[in-house]
This record gives C-alpha cells, sequence and structure tokens, in this order.
C-alpha cells in the first residue's frame, strides 16, 4: 500500500502543478490582453492628438482666410482712397480754372 500511496502522492502534486500551470497561463494570456488594450489606448491617443492637430491647422487655416479678406478689404479702401485723392485733385484744378474764369472775368 505504501507504493500506491506514494504514487497517488505524485498524482496529486502533478496534478496541482498542471492546475498551477493554467493559471500562469490564464494570467499570462490577461497580460498579453492587458498589453493590446495599452497598445489600443496608445494608438486611440495617437488617433485623438491628429485630430487635435488636424482642428488647429484647420483654425489655423480660417485665420489665414480671414487675414487675407481683411487684406483684400484694406486693398479695397486704398483704392477707394485713391480715387477720393483723384477725384480731390480734379475739384481742385476745377477751382483753379473757375477762378482763372473769374479774374479773366474782370479784365
Amino acid at each position: 500500500m505504501g507504493v500506491y500511496e506514494s504514487i497517488r502522492e505524485s498524482t496529486g502534486v502533478y496534478e496541482s502543478l498542471r492546475e498551477s500551470m493554467r493559471v500562469y497561463g490564464s494570467l499570462w494570456e490577461s497580460t498579453r490582453v492587458y498589453g493590446s488594450l495599452r497598445e489600443s489606448m496608445r494608438v486611440y491617443e495617437s488617433l485623438w492628438e491628429s485630430m487635435r492637430v488636424c482642428g488647429s491647422l484647420w483654425e489655423s487655416t480660417r485665420v489665414y482666410e480671414s487675414l487675407r479678406e481683411s487684406t483684400r478689404v484694406y486693398e479695397s479702401l486704398r483704392e477707394s482712397a485713391g480715387v477720393y485723392e483723384s477725384l480731390w485733385e480734379s475739384m481742385r484744378v476745377y477751382e483753379s480754372l473757375w477762378e482763372s474764369m473769374g479774374v479773366y472775368g474782370s479784365l
């Protein structure tokens, strides 16, 4: 009976080791899943950062377009001022001619 008990004892130890290996394998698999989830989170964070950068670039483009529009308005105002100056100059020439006509009429 001693040999039989020894074999049974060895079998119990073997089964216990097998169970421990199963638990260890399960823990290892959980660690791999956790690592995979962490990697997915890093990818998600990277995509989120890319979206923020893209949004920032889009905002910069809108600011640039607004500045271009302001420049166009400024150029238009400068053009209008040039036309106004030209009209003012024409008025001065006209007044000068009118004055000359008055001087001529008094002669």
